[in-house]
């Protein structure tokens, strides 16, 4: 799940066929892989800020650790991020810095393990 600190206007996604969107709230997007891959995801905020982010979409085999390792390799010191496992499911929360200047986003990810 994406949440904004402000309501989004609109959101992007490259590829469909990858990832799909859906609006919970003013201020949510769950983020649902579809299939493995990458793709890049463009937030709208009321405010005029636009974040982006890159998302990857793995097979569901790796394990939390190799998904923590992953994450930080991937994300290095730009963002503060815990990663969780809930039954079937990897949950990664963290900020991470605006891409339009030196505010931060807010990112929540769940991710479906097979």
């Amino acid at each position: 799940m994406l949440e904004s600190p402000e309501d989004i206007q609109r959101v992007s996604v490259a590829s469909g066929d990858i990832l799909e969107l859906v609006a919970v709230s003013p201020r949510e997007v769950v983020i649902n892989g579809k299939a493995a891959g990458e793709s890049s995801l463009i937030l709208w905020q009321a405010g005029g800020n636009r974040l982006m982010f890159d998302v990857s979409v793995r097979k569901p085999d790796l394990n939390l650790e190799a998904l923590r390792r992953e994450l930080a390799k991937e994300l290095g010191n730009r963002v503060s991020l815990s990663v969780s496992r809930m039954a079937r499911s990897f949950c990664a929360h963290g900020e991470g810095p605006d891409q339009r200047g030196p505010g931060r986003g807010d990112l929540r990810a769940v991710r479906q393990a097979g």
